[in-house]
């Protein structure tokens, strides 16, 4: 019995250990969230929060047909799929290879894997760019690379959305 208890304990301990070390390491923290993002859930939005997603984007996006539009961390490719739907030439990517692979397997070629520190696909330039609840997975040392990789991706005039709450 005492045995149990002390494991039970020790084990707790390294779980407050590892929680603190995420709270005074930004580098510990950001590779635990980019570790559980690998794995992260393939299932789509609810109705109920997909909704909630599209009226972000319709308000403070402001979609129009012919627009070409990037979303950054399409997840399950929802968003590109309904803008596309709305006469936008709409592309997205990830960083999951199980959220593209969903993507796909729902949609068809509309999301890519990619990533935000080394983009790979550069060719097309867009008129305006988003992304939502993207920057907390992001390094704060990073931030300024990865304006400069999106910036380079806007055509002139081109806008950037970042939707963060």
């Amino acid at each position: 019995m005492n045995l149990r208890c002390g494991v039970r304990m020790l084990s707790s301990l390294t779980g407050y250990l590892k929680m603190f070390r995420m709270l005074v390491d930004p580098d510990y923290f950001y590779n635990a969230v980019r570790e559980l993002w690998m794995t992260v859930s393939t299932e789509s939005s609810s109705e109920e929060e997909l909704k909630i997603k599209l009226e972000q984007v319709r308000g403070i996006v402001k979609p129009r047909r012919g627009e070409s539009i990037l979303e950054v961390g399409c997840g399950c490719g929802e968003i590109v799929h309904y803008l596309r739907g709305l006469g936008c030439d709409a592309i997205g990517f990830d960083y999951s290879p199980k959220q593209i692979e969903v993507a796909r397997r729902k949609y068809g070629d509309i999301c890519y894997l990619d990533n935000l520190l080394e983009i790979k696909h550069r060719e097309r330039k867009f008129d305006k760019i988003f992304m939502r609840e993207v920057l907390m997975y992001i390094h704060p040392r990073d931030y300024i690379k990865v304006l400069r990789n999106l910036r380079e991706l806007l055509k002139p005039n081109g806008k950037l959305y970042i939707l963060n709450e």
